[in-house]
């Protein structure tokens, strides 16, 4: 998986599930995804070794991995969201929408007002 990927994915467990982490978890969960501090940075900050950073960070994604196996609220939300694009996309695709129809116009205006949530 390419880093990029990888960062994405994990900011977004973090998202739903961060809360469930242990606080050390966290905090290296979110000095490292969040303020994009290196191993080394945060095991100073924290007054331990790099390898325990490390293995913290990994403790951590097992667990927001394991909690999306289990609940699977990411793989929902992402669900969700693909099909209100796509409804917003054929709501201003539409004939009506392009003469100016104000119930299609109200439509669009929700729909990315729930995208933009």
């Amino acid at each position: 998986m390419a880093r990029v990927d990888r960062l994405a994915e994990m900011v977004l467990l973090g998202e739903f599930y961060g809360g469930l982490l242990t606080g050390r978890q966290q905090e290296c969960f979110r000095l490292y995804y969040e303020q994009d501090l290196s191993l080394g940075e945060i095991a100073e900050y924290q007054g331990i070794s790099r390898q325990a950073v490390h293995d913290r960070l990994q403790r951590a994604e097992r667990a927001l991995r394991h909690y999306e196996a289990r609940l699977g609220l990411v793989a929902d939300y992402i669900r969700r969201r693909r099909l209100l694009e796509t409804a917003l996309r054929l709501v201003r695709s539409s004939q009506a929408f392009r003469r100016g129809d104000r119930e299609l116009d109200l439509a669009a205006r929700m729909l990315e007002k729930v995208l933009r949530e």
